[in-house]
């Protein structure tokens, strides 16, 4: 069930926003598809054969504690996403009443959870956290809390996606390579470990989701070294980032430039297709403001690049969120980056753009 029946003034909106995109210039859609950029028909059925349309979701701020939140997202671009995510640090209580309440919310919803289960805390040290190493995870000094989750994620008994330690292939994290104590194989150690522990609970609800940041030139590790196996991962994830040249970079001295959405996960996509056919989360991404046009980006993005050229690639998901970027200069030392205004409501021409591509029925999928 949807929080809230789309109302007159949303849909007054949405047509609001379709003209407003259409006056956008050189990044409307108008302008993308005379230059041959919109959904290829061709791209379209092959996914309409399929019967497998991409499931949009979100990343809000507080949307578990605030309904409202969603609502309000929701009447801003026309819709409700078929999904949001909910972000849980390991720092907090076992699996209890208040991750029940979160779960029953989603279920009120009618969207699957899809949990981003990092184990740190989040009011820690960005690294140094010792009593979170993997290593420590891997000899099993977190089973009674893996196990408590375990425990309450089958007894809720419906489809719950869990993304644990993303992002494990950067380090910026206490669970990245290389800091915080962690060798060479830990990550997929602790891994397993965490995932046995659920096969023993017959946590058969659970859809593992593994998501490395974009293999970029000198990323840490590339994605591929830290992949725990075809038999504990069921969808792969990517997660990537226009941050345009809102940002400049501690660690190598330079400021960072606009990408394209292809610029960002072309590689990454690659390489995941080399390790198999598994279904594809983008898990994050969003766009900068700032170096160029944010409309046209997400219009050709979500309208183009993504049903012509990432057919596994089944949900897609926009961190919605002012955010900062995390600089790791040295391991252990992480200083914080100006903020990206990477919601959707930055810009009128950003809105437009992104209400009008989610209206398609590509973006009408769900999460199985």
């Amino acid at each position: 069930m949807n929080p809230r029946p789309t109302p007159p003034a949303a849909r007054a909106f949405r047509a609001v926003s379709r003209r407003a995109l259409l006056r956008a210039g050189c990044g409307g859609v108008a302008a993308l598809a005379a230059r041959g950029f919109g959904p290829t028909p061709a791209a379209l059925a092959r996914q309409g054969m399929a019967g497998e349309p991409v499931a949009l979701g979100v990343y809000l701020l507080d949307v578990l504690d605030d309904p409202a939140v969603l609502e309000d997202f929701a009447t801003a671009i026309g819709r409700t996403p078929a999904y949001a995510v909910w972000y849980e640090g390991w720092a907090g209580n076992h699996f209890g009443p208040w991750q029940q309440a979160h779960l029953d919310t989603f279920d009120a919803w009618g969207m699957t959870p899809v949990i981003s289960w990092d184990p740190f805390d989040p009011h820690g040290d960005p690294i140094d956290q010792p009593a979170f190493k993997l290593a420590n995870i891997a000899r099993g000094d977190f089973d009674a809390y893996v196990d408590s989750w375990a425990a309450g994620l089958v007894a809720y008994g419906k489809p719950v996606y869990v993304s644990f330690a993303h992002e494990m292939n950067g380090n910026w994290t206490p669970w990245g390579i290389g800091v915080n104590g962690n060798e060479p194989g830990d990550f997929i150690l602790a891994w397993r470990h965490v995932h046995d522990r659920f096969t023993a609970a017959s946590a058969t609800n659970v859809r593992w989701v593994w998501t490395p940041n974009e293999d970029y030139e000198g990323v840490p590790a590339l994605a591929a070294t830290v992949y725990p196996g075809d038999d504990y991962v069921d969808w792969f994830g990517m997660n990537g980032f226009n941050w345009g040249a809102a940002v400049h970079w501690a660690n190598c001295d330079c400021q960072s430039a606009w990408r394209t959405f292809k610029q960002v996960f072309d590689t990454t996509y690659a390489n995941l297709q080399r390790l198999g056919e598994k279904p594809i989360m983008i898990g994050e991404t969003a766009s900068s403001e700032v170096g160029g046009d944010k409309g046209g980006w997400i219009s050709r993005a979500m309208l183009y690049d993504l049903p012509t050229n990432y057919p596994q690639v089944r949900a897609f998901t926009w961190f919605n969120k002012v955010a900062t970027g995390l600089d790791t200069i040295a391991p252990g030392n992480v200083v914080t980056t100006t903020a990206v205004d990477w919601p959707v409501t930055s810009s009128q021409a950003a809105l437009a753009a992104f209400s009008h591509a989610a209206s398609f029925s590509y973006y009408q999928g769900s999460l199985p």
